[in-house]
């Protein structure tokens, strides 16, 4: 979130250069607050998975979009919102240029973002902050061990949050 703070102050090549770092710090925020799938996080649509009501933005899948066929749904966390809108009534328009889309992320060829696009720039700017990579998934694998090592007595809500179908899932690769 610091670094989301930075951005609108900092030195870039370009305007659309600096839309993408938003982009991709946001992104790394929401998976770090909501670690969904890479295919879930890559097929976001405002309007349909990502939806605006009364200050407040939810976010659901239907079960035939998710890995387990269940759906998916949750609220976005209070401290997120200034950034999405940020992103949405800045950043987003300035990444689509004339295009139209209702993608959520949007790549600086003003197409949405692939699921290489968004691995690559959210492992590239994790490298930047943190100095090591942090794929996607591994956000998926760091609330595991969280939840596992700072609240042991709930550890049986990490198969609903990975949305697996059962703590079994979980288990087996966490």
């Amino acid at each position: 979130l610091a670094y989301l703070d930075r951005v609108p102050d900092q030195e870039h090549r370009n305007e659309g250069y600096r839309a993408g770092k938003f982009r991709d710090a946001l992104l790394i925020a929401f998976l770090a607050c909501r670690p969904v799938r890479l295919a879930n996080a890559t097929s976001m649509t405002i309007g349909r998975h990502l939806v605006e009501d009364e200050g407040r933005w939810a976010c659901s899948f239907d079960a035939r979009e998710t890995k387990d066929k269940r759906a998916l749904a949750f609220s976005l966390p209070d401290l997120l919102i200034p950034y999405l809108e940020t992103y949405l009534d800045t950043y987003r328009p300035i990444l689509l240029k004339c295009n139209k889309s209702q993608h959520l992320w949007i790549s600086t060829r003003r197409t949405p973002m692939s699921e290489q696009a968004i691995y690559w720039n959210t492992s590239r700017l994790t490298e930047e902050l943190y100095d090591r990579r942090i794929n996607p998934h591994m956000f998926r694998d760091c609330a595991a061990s969280a939840l596992a090592t700072d609240d042991p007595e709930h550890i049986l809500a990490i198969a609903r949050i990975l949305g697996h179908a059962s703590i079994d899932t979980s288990n087996r690769h966490y």
